[in-house]
């Protein structure tokens, strides 16, 4: 079996494009930019334009470092507690970004390069947030997910 391959952008985008240019071709309108956790990356979200992405509408939020483009989260309202938009999903995991673990409690999976694809469901607010980022963003994606669920235990 191979490996699937690694994400190199979403929505017709790629990472390190402009991040201007792809909300534009998107549709979206991203007035403010907002610090990340991480310093090096802002992100912005369009919540008056939700887009179908794996064939669900949700709302689209991008992330850049300077004016690239480095990762994509998408937020579903309602998701967590319909069954039905969550294997819908978990099908365009697999059939669109050829995620092996799409059918696991908390999809997610990290490419050598630190690309990653993380799929989360939370039942206390119904949303689904997928994330797929590029290898800066996913590096400091991943390490954030390990932060909060180590509580900062051992990290520098």
């Amino acid at each position: 079996m191979t490996k699937p391959k690694r994400p190199t952008g979403l929505l017709g985008l790629t990472w390190g494009d402009d991040v201007a240019e792809g909300a534009r071709k998107l549709g979206l309108v991203l007035d403010h930019w907002y610090p990340w956790s991480d310093p090096a990356f802002e992100s912005s979200l369009d919540a008056d334009h939700p887009r179908a992405v794996l064939g669900v509408e949700g709302l689209v939020l991008l992330v850049r470092a300077g004016k690239a483009l480095e990762g994509v989260q998408v937020i579903y309202h309602g998701c967590a507690r319909n069954d039905e938009q969550r294997k819908q999903l978990r099908e365009g995991l697999r059939r669109e970004l050829h995620l092996s673990a799409a059918d696991a409690d908390v999809p997610y999976e990290i490419w050598e390069d630190r690309s990653l694809v993380h799929f989360d469901a939370d039942r206390r607010d119904g949303t689904c947030t997928l994330t797929v980022a590029g290898p800066r963003f996913g590096k400091v994606f991943a390490e954030h997910l390990l932060r909060g669920g180590l509580g900062n235990l051992g990290m520098r």
